[in-house]
């Protein structure tokens, strides 16, 4: 059953308490922290994201964000310090089910959207990290359906020329389904693969995992 309750957990008392109700409920909700703000897209029975709510705990309240112009499924949501980036998906209830291939970005200052370019390629189902500079986006499928394919390379966006290209080093490392990325404070990015590991990569002990040194 879908909600718009929520709760917040205090790791010093151990306690938990009840949030004020958001101005959207549902099940799949996802979420990005700005430093002062938690904004949430989507809130819908499935998992398409339209619409969004940002919630202040300093204040203990709720703002309503512009919805999105379509809803998507399975985008990606990150955080850049000034804008939430949604990349990729694809649509809902549309047969052949098509896959989007830009991204949009919200700046909460403004409380607006803008278009991002359009990737090299559609994809749904991938992974997106932010290394300060770049949101590197890897992996995932073309389309959704029976005849997917993966994209054969990662590409990086890049804020300050609103600009993609081909992530660095990119030929090397085959596209994957079913990854994870995580930027550790080290200047690391940590992927976490299944399949063969890509060439040139130092294997982890006890784990399909390698680390790249991201550009500086």
């Amino acid at each position: 059953m879908a909600s718009a309750a929520g709760w917040a957990y205090d790791p010093p008392s151990n306690t938990w308490r009840r949030l004020p109700a958001a101005p959207l409920s549902g099940r799949y909700a996802k979420g990005v922290w700005t430093g002062r703000e938690l904004v949430l897209l989507g809130g819908s029975d499935s998992f398409a994201v339209t619409a969004g709510a940002a919630y202040n705990p300093a204040t203990r309240t709720w703002r309503k964000v512009p919805s999105l112009p379509g809803p998507r499924l399975y985008a990606t949501f990150t955080w850049t310090g000034s804008e939430v980036l949604v990349v990729g998906g694809h649509a809902l209830d549309e047969e052949p089910c098509r896959t989007y291939q830009d991204g949009l970005a919200y700046n909460p200052s403004t409380n607006r959207w803008r278009r991002l370019p359009d990737m090299s390629t559609a994809r749904t189902f991938h992974m997106a990290v932010w290394t300060g500079r770049q949101l590197l986006v890897w992996g995932g499928v073309t389309t959704p359906g029976d005849h997917r394919s993966t994209p054969p390379y990662g590409v990086a966006y890049t804020s300050a020329t609103n600009r993609w290209s081909a992530a660095q080093g990119a030929a090397a490392r085959p596209g994957r389904r079913g990854r994870r990325m995580d930027r550790p404070g080290d200047a690391h990015l940590g992927w976490v693969l299944r399949g063969p590991s890509p060439q040139r990569r130092r294997r982890l002990p006890a784990a399909d995992t390698f680390l790249t040194q991201l550009p500086s």
